[in-house]
């Protein structure tokens, strides 16, 4: 899951440079750096403090016509990661390779 305090969103693809998820509620500010987080679930992971810049931001085209939820799609660029994130990342990825995201 992408995760911060106006995110918590399913990762639909990730690798070392950045990764796409899926949100819904409130659009986020219209900036295009942001702080964010990786949870995954299984392994009871968490990655914090990733600075990212956004690449791609639109509404998604697989919503349901029954839920009045607007999902959309961000696409963001990792920045700077530390040598502790860059090594945690690729255990995440790892992990998630043998699961489903």
């Amino acid at each position: 899951m992408a995760i911060n305090p106006r995110i918590l969103g399913p990762i639909l693809d990730i690798s070392l440079h950045g990764m796409l998820f899926e949100y819904s509620g409130e659009d986020l500010p219209n900036t295009s750096f942001m702080e964010i987080g990786i949870f995954v679930s299984e392994s009871k992971t968490i990655l914090t403090g990733i600075h990212t810049r956004t690449v791609r931001d639109h509404i998604s085209d697989t919503c349901s016509s029954f839920i009045p939820i607007i999902r959309k799609i961000r696409a963001v660029e990792f920045l700077d990661l530390s040598a502790h994130q860059q090594n945690q990342l690729r255990r995440i990825i790892s992990s998630l390779s043998t699961d489903t995201l």
